[in-house]
């Protein structure tokens, strides 16, 4: 893992600009849920639900991502050559990924399932199931902790 204290703290502090970012991601996630819970309220058909699941799975797979950086930060000691806290969180990060890859499934799913009829039906399928595809991006893209382990594997961190 790293090999002299100053990579450690490299690493340390690496770690945790990934859990303020994954933190952040989890806070616009959590805005997406809350317009689904509103849409839901408003009696505007079940469009809401779509978003709903959107912003569930954001959360909980952007949390799951910030909390493996975090663990894997605060069991990481500068210098000490131990792979497992990282190799950790890089198998916990990859679940909250699969999480939201499946949600974003889910959600498009939905999009077109309880899409409203009439004139309105395009625009609800395409702001449902281009949400899905950006949850979906995102999930794809969220390999912060596995790139980090790699480097540190071969020495670069």
């Amino acid at each position: 893992m790293a090999r002299s204290p100053s990579q450690g703290r490299v690493v340390r502090r690496r770690l945790l600009v990934i859990v303020s970012s994954y933190l952040l991601a989890v806070l616009v996630a959590g805005l997406v849920l809350r317009a689904g819970i509103s849409a839901g309220h408003t009696g505007a058909d079940p469009i809401g639900v779509p978003w709903m699941v959107v912003g569930l799975g954001g959360v909980l797979g952007g949390a799951l991502v910030a909390a493996a950086a975090l663990y894997a930060r605060r069991r990481l000691h500068p210098g000490r050559p131990d792979p497992l806290p990282l190799a950790r969180a890089v198998v916990l990060a990859r679940i909250g990924r699969i999480l939201m890859l499946a949600a974003a499934v889910v959600a498009a799913v939905l999009g077109v399932l309880l899409a409203p009829a009439g004139e309105e039906r395009a625009f609800a399928i395409a702001t449902s199931t281009g949400l899905a595809a950006l949850l979906a991006v995102f999930a794809l893209l969220a390999n912060d902790l596995t790139q980090l382990r790699q480097q540190v594997k071969s020495g670069r961190s």
